[in-house]
């Protein structure tokens, strides 16, 4: 088809075949993105799929977190990498929503992960808001302290990672993860680094 293409690499040393397939939407402004990756061994092997976006730099991040009422249970989560710096002035934590934003002045190295449900990031650079839409939380294995999304970011660029689930996956089975890239225009001023920027993002994403 026109609109699609797919990309297959060779396989690994490892015994594993990734591949993308790109789907443009008749609209012009989403494609959909399926990465997957094939057990070409001869025996079950253990690992999870693993999809990454790197983002151009001086962007804001915004990862909505779970607001499920769970009672006395526990309903959101986050994981910090050894390098990551819990103080890290790009990094905002709020009740409902985390912020990463990407600085080239900064040469350290920020990483996090977290068990996102609302099914979507968003990205704003000037007046482009990109969200990657993908599947919501589920009750299977995460690596990663169970995380489905993590983020990346240092001086060069931001990262959004979508992670799959863990387990063992047997001789020509594949495993995927798909997500749907969409850009809008915001002309509208942005409001201050702060929770105020989720509401900002929900409002653009449902006047779509």
């Amino acid at each position: 088809s026109n609109d699609v293409l797919t990309l297959t690499a060779p396989q690994t040393a490892f015994k594993k075949q990734f591949s993308i397939i790109c789907k443009m939407s008749g609209s012009g402004n989403s494609v959909e993105i399926v990465n997957t990756v094939k057990n070409r061994s001869n025996k079950a092997e253990h690992f999870a799929p693993w999809s990454v976006t790197a983002l151009a730099p001086g962007g804001i991040e915004v990862i909505p977190l779970n607001k499920k009422d769970s009672g006395f249970l526990p309903n959101r989560s986050f994981c910090l990498w050894s390098y990551s710096d819990i103080y890290d002035s790009r990094f905002k934590l709020f009740n409902h929503s985390a912020l990463l934003k990407h600085d080239s002045n900064c040469d350290k190295a920020f990483k996090a992960g977290f068990n996102a449900d609302d099914g979507y990031v968003a990205y704003i650079l000037g007046n482009q808001l990109l969200t990657i839409n993908f599947d919501k939380y589920k009750n299977i294995k995460y690596p990663d302290f169970s995380s489905n999304f993590e983020t990346y970011t240092n001086k060069f660029f931001l990262e959004c990672e979508l992670v799959g689930e863990e387990r063992d996956y047997q001789p020509s089975e594949e495993a995927g993860i798909s997500e749907v890239w969409r850009i809008v225009m915001v002309n509208d001023t942005l409001p201050p680094i702060n929770e105020q920027m989720i509401e900002f993002v929900s409002r653009h994403i449902n006047n779509t």
